[in-house]
């Protein structure tokens, strides 16, 4: 899916609202939303997988998530996928932006075996932002040269539970509040 946009909407390609979702391959590239560039989900459970996800962009003048995947109230599963490029902007203003590639509110996410190249943000998660309850997984995979203010790379505020196993982290920048947040 490339190039597909949702104005001011939730999920440039995907739009997945109670109900189940599988994605198996696949390459989304250049798809734009003001929330989740590609996918958003909401009191959902997505499984993800091999799939590959590349300067996807969540745009938006207030408040934006997710430059690939943005999950509330979810189960959000990524295994063996690729984040390069992606970002979080909303203009002029300096903070809610958050997770440049995947954004988690009140969810359980587990990723495994992914990798994360180059994903930016303004100011939260780089990689990913997680919060509000959620209970996140990360397994093996690496997060190598993305960007953020707070948690260059990951972001975690008020998660119910973060587990981080056999995962390379390495040349991140943070503008101020550290690589993993």
């Amino acid at each position: 899916m490339v190039g597909n946009t949702s104005n001011g909407g939730y999920g440039g390609a995907v739009n997945a609202i109670y109900s189940d979702l599988s994605v198996e391959g696949g390459s989304f590239t250049s798809n734009s939303a003001a929330v989740g560039g590609v996918i958003y989900t909401y009191d959902t459970t997505a499984a993800i997988s091999g799939a590959t996800f590349t300067g996807n962009t969540a745009t938006a003048t207030e408040e934006t998530n997710g430059g690939a995947i943005s999950a509330a109230n979810a189960t959000l599963t990524v295994t063996n996928c690729t984040f390069d490029g992606n970002s979080v902007s909303n203009g002029t203003a300096t903070n809610n932006q958050n997770g440049g590639a995947i954004y988690a509110n009140k969810t359980t996410l587990t990723v495994s075996k992914t990798t994360f190249t180059g994903n930016i943000t303004g100011y939260y998660g780089g990689a990913i932002a997680a919060n509000n309850g959620s209970t996140v997984s990360i397994t093996g995979g690496s997060v190598s040269g993305s960007t953020g203010s707070t948690g260059a790379a990951l972001w975690f505020s008020g998660c119910a539970k973060v587990e981080m196993s056999s995962v390379s982290i390495t040349e991140n920048t943070s503008k101020s509040n550290g690589v993993v947040y």
